[in-house]
């Protein structure tokens, strides 16, 4: 089910979900991501559902990037030398 992958992502806000880490939701997310490799991986590639899981992960991997870019980077940034401005 398409929607399965939707209905499991978590929802994040700037201060994150119910006072949760971004760390703790990139996590999850990281998750739910394999999750979609594998699920995709598993159907033929003319299957109608392999599409619509891969515009459900676009549009997973544009939110991904938005929590990292604009929440988990900038957090990070100040404590640690890995993370360059």
């Amino acid at each position: 089910d398409v929607h399965t992958a939707r209905d499991e992502r978590v929802p994040v806000s700037s201060a994150g979900p119910l006072g949760r880490k971004a760390d703790e939701v990139l996590f999850e997310h990281h998750e739910l991501l394999r999750s979609l490799f594998r699920r995709i991986e598993a159907l033929a590639p003319e299957d109608p559902r392999r599409r619509d899981l891969l515009r459900v992960l676009a549009s997973e991997l544009d939110i991904h990037e938005h929590i990292e870019d604009a929440i988990f980077y900038p957090a990070v940034q100040p404590v640690s030398e890995d993370v360059s401005e």
